[in-house]
C-alpha cells in the first residue's frame, strides 16, 4: 500500500530486498536481462564519475548538488572509457546491449550510445530502466540526450525524480523543466517534485 504496487510488484522489491532472484520465463526474462543491463550500466557510470577529472565534479558542485544527492539519484559520468567492454565481462550480448539502448551501431561498429556526459539514470519501480545524459562542455548537438525508447523504457510514460511517497505525504507535485532542478529540489526537501 506504501509503494502503490501490485503484488508481483511487491513480491520483487521484497526478494530484492532479501537477496532472492525470481525466476522468470519468456518475455519477462527478456526484460530481466535489460533491467541488470540498465543496473550495471549505472554502476558503471557511478564508479566513471568518481574515477572522473574535476571538471565534472567541479561542474556538479557549481550547480549546488551535495555528495549525498550525487549519491541518491545515483549520478554519474561518461568520460572517455566504454561501457561496452564492462557490460561484456558482466556476460551481456550486444543484442542486449542494443536492446537496452546502451550501446548503437555505427558502420558495423558496436558503440557507446552515451559519451562525454553527466548521467542520471531514469528509475521505475526502482528498476533503471533508462538514462538521461547531459552534455557539459557545450561541444555536443544535444544539451540533453534520452535512452531511445525500448521495452523497457517509454519515455512518455515517466517523470524523473517522481516520489509517489512525496506527492502523497504533501498533497501536490511540483512540475520542474529538468534533471538538475529535480536533484536541487530534492535535495532541499521537496521530494514532491518531477521533471
Amino acid at each position: 500500500d506504501k509503494e502503490k504496487v501490485e503484488f508481483k510488484e511487491a513480491m520483487r522489491i521484497l526478494a530484492d530486498k532479501a537477496g532472492i532472484t525470481l525466476s522468470e520465463s519468456g518475455k519477462k526474462a527478456r526484460y530481466a536481462r535489460l533491467y541488470a543491463a540498465g543496473l550495471e550500466a549505472q554502476k558503471f557510470y557511478s564508479e566513471s564519475l568518481v574515477l572522473s577529472d574535476t571538471k565534472i565534479n567541479e561542474y556538479l558542485k557549481g550547480r549546488g548538488l551535495t555528495d549525498e544527492s550525487i549519491m541518491k539519484f545515483h549520478l554519474g559520468a561518461t568520460p572517455s572509457k566504454s561501457v561496452i567492454p564492462y557490460l561484456k565481462s558482466k556476460g551481456f550480448t550486444e543484442e542486449e546491449m542494443l536492446e537496452a539502448g546502451l550501446a548503437r551501431k555505427k558502420d558495423g561498429r558496436l558503440m557507446d550510445f552515451f559519451f562525454n556526459r553527466i548521467m542520471f539514470p531514469i528509475i521505475s519501480s526502482r528498476r533503471v530502466v533508462g538514462f538521461s545524459g547531459r552534455d557539459i562542455n557545450g561541444s555536443i548537438e544535444f544539451k540533453y540526450l534520452n535512452t531511445l525508447e525500448t521495452p523497457i523504457f517509454k519515455k512518455g510514460e515517466l517523470l524523473y525524480g517522481y516520489s509517489t511517497f512525496g506527492v502523497r505525504e504533501k498533497g501536490y507535485c511540483i512540475a520542474v523543466e529538468g534533471n538538475f532542478d529535480t536533484v536541487l529540489c530534492h535535495q532541499h526537501g521537496f521530494i514532491n517534485t518531477t521533471a
